[in-house]
């Protein structure tokens, strides 16, 4: 990969920082202010019943909308124009200003894709389904950095994994690709597009016939093998150490984001310690504000995607069993949820001075000593723990958790009246919520460098707690593939919703011509 210096991450935001300006003497893309509110009002609903990091909304757009057009058949010569003017629409661009050259661009990027789409082997072991979304998967990201370039924070996570590599005897390579998910917070096909280039490096630029040709002769086994790297990769201790580790580079991200001159001021040691202090204590308040919003977009979600489909299903199945409605456990059920969201996400705090003045050390040592000066416990993170004998005990113990956890909910539920199907719908959400819970309460841990020892108290807590948080990790791997809400507003509301606007913005067109016609 290559060594990067701080003063490379530097040059990298200068170019971002003179490098936006677009050419306006070009022709631009301009949509219908009327029809782009409706477009944006659908947008916000249909975010809120997924719940994903708001810096990959605009990319999920990507996908959603290539996913619609390619499936259903839109003429491919027209696909990058229709793209940018949804997402346009959508208020993810901005209105009259996007040359109507991107849409060439892009028509570059969409026909490698296309090449592979219809000219990988036919013995292919992998459906034909999800090879098509996987590529679409890659494909958006790819359209996604044309439209903005990921330069600056791509070499913050190389001077990240740089650091680390000079410290401790792992791969540079995996350690970049886990500080993208760690620290720039990068999704499953975000790493995939980027473990998909590393395996064919002429991919980024134009490809000549051969290339593409090698490319679709060899798309099984690169699959296979990226997705294989991919779940290795969240098991594996090179991601671990890399998570552990991003807090500072999380305030130095958002240090250059913001403050113009830190480029030619960092060297002063008191006022990097000022700047570094500042950020931290601006970045603990947006956390505690953001708590706030997701916990309530949570509980919208929860509500939306999981409790209504468990009502419509206990409601049924009580009448089918019992003759009538349970309203308690019915009234339980509906309450709980929320009531737990609530609970779990009002009781996470933002970290203190004590983690501020860590990350203050810690800053020093990456933006003036040019390394990060890790101890050796921080250096052993990640490592399998060496109990021998113990170790098959412990398993032993934590499967007899997990029993008795769901074995004493289930019984104190019986005892209230709770029929079987009352108690699946409670566990579910139980189960799910926590889950979730826990996935708020981890956004925090993004800021924090110093890690409460752990208790008494705590461990015994967390091994009863364990069993249930991994059933509801489970089960929300298995529901966001079957999300009817998802579903339902990507394919019965979107499809005819773009539709009837794009119609409407033609007739709007048409009119327009009219008149000038008249005049």
């Amino acid at each position: 990969m290559g060594i990067m210096s701080f003063k490379e991450v530097l040059d990298s935001y200068r170019k971002v920082t003179v490098g936006k300006s677009e050419n306006l003497k070009e022709a631009t893309i301009k949509v219908s202010a009327a029809t782009s509110v409706l477009a944006f009002l659908y947008e916000k609903a249909r975010i809120a019943v997924e719940f994903k990091e708001e810096h990959l909304l605009r990319k999920l757009a990507i996908e959603r909308i290539l996913n619609r057009r390619i499936k259903l058949g839109t003429n491919r010569t027209s696909i990058s124009t229709y793209l940018l003017k949804e997402l346009i629409r959508a208020r993810y661009l901005p209105n009259d200003i996007v040359p109507e050259s991107k849409a060439q661009e892009i028509d570059v990027v969409l026909e490698k894709y296309f090449f592979l789409m219809d000219n990988y082997p036919t013995a292919f072991r992998i459906a034909k389904w999800d090879v098509l979304e996987w590529l679409i998967s890659c494909v958006s990201c790819e359209i996604e950095n044309l439209l903005s370039p990921p330069t600056a924070r791509d070499s913050l996570a190389r001077l990240m994994a740089n650091l680390l590599a000079s410290e401790v005897s792992l791969s540079e390579d995996e350690l970049f690709v886990s500080c993208q998910k760690s620290l720039n917070k990068a999704d499953k096909p975000i790493l995939r597009q980027i473990l998909f280039i590393k395996k064919f490096p002429f991919w980024e630029g134009a490809c000549t016939k051969e290339q593409l040709t090698e490319v679709a002769d060899n798309l099984e086994t690169a699959i296979k093998e990226i997705e294989e790297r991919l779940l290795n990769m969240e098991k594996g201790r090179i991601y671990k150490l890399a998570k552990s580790q991003i807090a500072p580079f999380v305030i130095l991200r958002d240090i250059l984001d913001k403050d113009l001159s830190f480029p030619t001021t960092y060297q002063d040691e008191k006022l990097l310690e000022q700047k570094v202090r500042n950020m931290c204590s601006l970045k603990y308040a947006q956390t505690a504000d953001r708590l706030k919003r997701v916990v309530f977009r949570s509980v919208i979600y929860i509500f939306l995607t999981k409790m209504v489909i468990g009502i419509l299903v206990e409601l049924p199945l009580d009448r089918l069993t019992l003759g009538h409605i349970n309203l308690r456990a019915v009234s339980i059920n509906l309450i709980f949820p929320p009531i737990l969201m609530y609970l779990v996400g009002s009781r996470i705090k933002v970290p203190g001075q004590k983690n501020t003045g860590a990350i203050v050390k810690r800053m020093r040592n990456i933006v003036i000593d040019g390394k990060l000066a890790l101890n050796e416990n921080e250096k052993r993170i990640g490592l399998p723990s060496k109990f021998g004998i113990l170790q098959a005990v412990f398993r032993v113990v934590y499967f007899l958790t997990f029993i008795l956890s769901f074995g004493l909910i289930t019984y104190g539920l019986t005892k209230v009246g709770f029929t079987f199907v009352s108690i699946a719908v409670f566990l579910f959400f139980l189960s799910v919520v926590s889950f979730f819970a826990y996935l708020v309460r981890q956004s925090t841990k993004d800021i924090v460098l110093i890690h409460d020892d752990d208790s008494f108290l705590g461990s015994v807590f967390d091994l009863f707690f364990l069993p249930v948080l991994r059933v509801g990790q489970r089960l929300s791997e298995e529901v966001a593939r079957l999300n009817l809400f998802v579903f339902f507003f990507d394919f019965i509301i979107e499809a005819p919703l773009k539709t009837l606007i794009e119609i409407t913005e033609d007739w709007f067109a048409f009119v327009r011509e009219k008149k000038d016609e008249v005049a």
